[in-house]
């Protein structure tokens, strides 16, 4: 018994600085709103050094661990997968991330071939929780005024697409590429609101806008 409640307490030190790659991909899939966006959004930050990612690799019953550099993630992809499984919960049904790299990640055993490795990638959960923080830490009671969600089911149609869409149209109309993002998500908010009985909120299409638009500005003279 004793040795089980130190465990527990390991464990829990453990998951308070380290947050599984499973739940840190929902946590940014729920800011971006899209598994696709969520991909390019994680690629983007772990190939910055905004986020601090380790590996933690377990071969038969030897556990190792070591953080991943910076230039790992520059060159390592990360994709969105539809989730096909009937067992999948009804909030991540529709997909998830994975990642990968060319070159052989680590290997810090001298096992036999046949012996499996499984690696398990982690954030370090405080870049993660100031990136994208969680929901619980919104204060209840509290109404945020951009919010332009309507009643009613979601569009089956892919809103980002649209947005995107009509995005190209207003930059070819003005010749020139915006700089007020917020403007640019209201605009395209009242647009759509003449079309469809749903609307997106206008956090996440002020994210679309600037996720689409900032490689671009970047690289403009």
């Amino acid at each position: 018994m004793v040795r089980q409640k130190a465990a527990s307490k390991v464990k829990a030190a453990y998951y308070a600085q380290w947050l599984p790659w499973s739940d840190g991909c929902k946590r940014v899939r729920s800011a971006t709103g899209s598994w696709k966006l969520a991909a390019v959004e994680l690629k983007d930050k772990l190939a910055s050094g905004q986020i601090q990612t380790m590996d933690r690799v377990t071969c038969g019953d030897k556990i190792e661990e070591r953080k991943l550099p910076t230039e790992f993630w520059r060159t390592a992809g990360i994709a969105a997968r539809r989730d096909r499984s009937r067992s999948a919960a009804a909030d991540t049904r529709d997909g998830y991330l994975t990642w990968g790299a060319k070159n052989q990640l680590w290997d810090p055993f001298k096992e036999p071939k046949d012996i499996q490795r499984h690696h398990h990638v982690f954030f370090r959960r405080a870049d993660v929780d100031a990136l994208w923080p969680p929901e619980s830490t919104v204060p209840s009671g509290t109404t945020n005024n951009s919010d332009r969600r309507k009643p009613g089911p979601k569009p089956r149609h892919d809103w980002q697409k649209n947005f995107a869409s009509e995005l190209i149209r207003i930059i070819h109309s003005l010749g020139e590429i915006p700089t007020n993002d917020t403007k640019l998500a209201n605009d395209l908010l009242n647009l759509f609101e003449k079309r469809w009985t749903w609307l997106p909120d206008q956090r996440d299409v002020r994210r679309l806008v600037r996720e689409l638009l900032d490689p671009v500005r970047k690289n403009s003279p």
